[in-house]
């Protein structure tokens, strides 16, 4: 990724330009959250499948695609799945994009379809 910053930048001294990747927390905030924890919370049975998408709630992110996806897996006779969708609306478009997937998901019959929010710290990794 530098490489290509300097090659879009040449007037800039090469070796000057820096990618920090993105991070990810391993350190427990000291409160760990047990999944059953969050299955509880729910009303979500221990073998009932669960799945989860981690992402700002926006259109490049596809979230319609996957609800429009599950309609089609719903009609092939597939079982029951919960869906967690995490995360906030983006700032454009994000929150007539948000009551588009609440629509969406108000179609399906057999995946109940979650909308925590964001989600952080040891309840993202439960």
């Amino acid at each position: 990724m530098a490489d290509l910053l300097e090659r879009s930048y040449p007037r800039r001294a090469r070796g000057k330009a820096v990618v920090v990747p993105w991070g990810v927390i391993t350190e427990g905030n000291g409160r760990d959250v047990n999944p059953l924890d969050i299955r509880n919370r729910y009303g979500i049975p221990e073998d009932r499948p669960v799945l989860l998408t981690l992402s700002r709630i926006s259109p490049e992110k596809g979230q319609d695609l996957l609800l429009k996806a599950l309609r089609i897996w719903e009609r092939e006779e597939n079982g029951d799945l919960d869906l967690f969708i995490c995360g906030a609306p983006a700032f454009m478009h994000g929150r007539s994009y948000y009551a588009r997937l609440v629509k969406l998901a108000g179609r399906l019959e057999r995946v109940k379809v979650h909308f925590p929010g964001y989600v952080a710290g040891s309840t993202k990794r439960a």
